[in-house]
């Protein structure tokens, strides 16, 4: 398959969330819509800090589905929403390492 060359490319993954509870952690997960940023992209973003992580987050994220409230009823993206699940570290790891794994993977032997 040859490699097509696109100017805005994003793709979609599950993310699995390991959710902090008494005595463990339960898995959940969430389907993400991210932004591919490039090299040059990246410089922009200082991952070591807080604020720095919160942006990148907002850039690559395009949308999460999959979420519900405590009602058990599918939640509206929106700015609002992100920026909620953002401030929670569990969460945060997560999307990162997620988005990270994704555009660095490539198959054996490349």
């Amino acid at each position: 398959m040859a490699f097509k060359l696109k100017s805005n490319p994003t793709f979609k993954h599950k993310v699995k969330i390991m959710t902090p509870v008494d005595g463990g952690h339960r898995e959940e997960s969430v389907q993400t819509t991210f932004n591919v940023l490039s090299t040059e992209e990246l410089k922009d973003y200082d991952l070591a800090t807080p604020e720095g992580t919160s942006d990148f987050l907002r850039r690559i994220i395009v949308k999460i589905d999959d979420i519900e409230g405590e009602d058990g009823q599918a939640l509206p993206w929106s700015d609002e929403l992100r920026d909620q699940l953002l401030v929670m570290p569990h969460v945060r790891m997560a999307l990162s390492q997620s988005y990270f794994t994704a555009v660095s993977k490539a198959r054996r032997g490349n």
